[in-house]
């Protein structure tokens, strides 16, 4: 599918970034912003950051790309219920993210644990 491309205003309130993000289309798979300001963009209107998933994902960057993955800047977190992951956007990068992350932890049948089975608190305060 086609990426969806937002504009970032650093001064736009939070509400209205919240605003503008609850009504992205349910079928975009990707967002991206015009420059590389994407965890500052996201990182406040985290509801709950995923704090495991930095240094995860550093580990299965450094397979991939060794020292290099020290200039990634992923995170992931929930917005309004919503997971919200952020990779670097290279073709290698989205396709470890997938691979070797994100789909075995959307899996209900990942054990120990998986983040498909916390959706359900991911509205608690």
């Amino acid at each position: 599918q086609c990426p969806l491309a937002l504009p970032f205003d650093r001064a736009a309130p939070r509400s209205a970034w919240r605003q503008r993000f609850s009504r992205l289309p349910s079928s975009a798979r990707w967002i991206w912003f015009y420059r590389d300001v994407t965890p500052e963009a996201l990182k406040p209107l985290f509801d709950k950051a995923i704090q495991g998933f930095e240094p995860v994902w550093h580990m299965i960057g450094f397979q991939s790309v060794g020292l290099s993955t020290m200039q990634s800047r992923a995170c992931a977190g929930i917005i309004g219920g919503t997971l919200v992951f952020a990779l670097p956007g290279s073709n290698g990068a989205c396709k470890d993210g997938w691979d070797k992350l994100i789909r075995w932890q959307l899996d209900s049948r990942h054990r120990p644990c998986n983040l498909a089975e916390l959706i359900p608190r991911f509205m608690e305060v």
